[in-house]
């Protein structure tokens, strides 16, 4: 009998997240110790809950199957486990810097380079097997672990910086991306609702110091921008009567990208366009 069966541990991952632990008055130390071994606990814990069975046969409807249910559970750890990031652990280590933070993020969501789960056994050959072939390329993921991960970039009391989650939130959005396009029909990159666009959109404007004349236009980071805009239009493209349709209606720049995409035309503004003569005017006279 498997150590999963006996102890539900994807349940045993999120439980452990649930609860604020009392050592918001100890050392740095003494957080950063607890910190890493919750950490690894919870890595462990869900590299354990992939049963050995998808490991060692060859691949079968009844194997694809129960792969498939081992990924909606990870996803819903790791959901959980952004939750923990953004509401918990800022309440018990307050002073951490964004390093650390980035770090513990990109760790329990699966991000980081092998090595960096040595500490909970992945030199074992069959948690190695787990990791290569469930964790590092094979995961979906639910718009309420990226809404978080956004809503931790607006929150300036959160050391998440923009360029961080942007490069967090495409890491995810592509891994999902090629899990769905792997396999037809399966849904790996979900969202559906708006305001995950609009909330990203907002983390890359720049805000000038107060203490500077105020201004009626708002400026953004070019980078973080059009890397916003990509990320949004992977998911628009995979949720088109969905996210993509509000896309589509009120985000002119993105949707110029889309066309671009459809009509395999790869010059801004796309050559083949619905724009009218008069939009396509307005749009050029603000480029000169």
């Amino acid at each position: 009998m498997s150590l999963n069966s006996l102890l539900e541990l994807d349940k045993l991952a999120i439980a452990i997240m649930k609860n604020e632990p009392p050592i918001a008055e100890e050392s740095i130390m003494v957080q950063q110790n607890f910190i890493t071994e919750m950490m690894d606990v919870v890595c462990f814990c869900t590299l354990q809950s992939i049963p050995e069975i998808i490991i060692e046969s060859s691949s079968s409807k009844e194997v694809n199957k129960l792969l498939m249910q081992c990924r909606e559970k990870i996803e819903i750890i790791q959901m959980h486990a952004m939750t923990w990031c953004q509401q918990i652990l800022p309440r018990f280590a307050p002073t951490m810097n964004s390093e650390n933070y980035v770090h513990i993020i990109t760790k329990l969501l699966f991000l980081l380079e092998h090595s960096n789960y040595k500490s909970i056994g992945i030199n074992d050959s069959s948690l190695t097997l787990k990791y290569k072939k469930v964790l590092a390329k094979n995961l979906p993921v639910m718009e309420d672990t990226l809404i978080r991960i956004v809503l931790m970039t607006l929150d300036n009391n959160l050391p998440l910086s923009t360029p961080d989650a942007l490069e967090i939130i495409e890491r995810l959005t592509t891994r999902a991306a090629g899990l769905q396009f792997r396999n037809p029909g399966y849904k790996a990159v979900k969202m559906n609702n708006p305001q995950f666009c609009h909330a990203l959109l907002q983390g890359t404007i720049y805000h000038p110091d107060i203490r500077t004349q105020e201004t009626k236009y708002s400026f953004t980071f070019s980078n973080c921008y059009w890397q916003a805009c990509l990320i949004i239009v992977l998911h628009a493209g995979f949720n088109p009567t969905g996210v993509g349709s509000v896309v589509w209606e009120n985000y002119p720049t993105i949707k110029l990208l889309m066309q671009m995409l459809i009509t395999h035309s790869y010059k801004f503004p796309p050559i083949k366009t619905d724009n009218s003569p008069t939009e396509m005017d307005e749009y050029n006279s603000r480029q000169k």
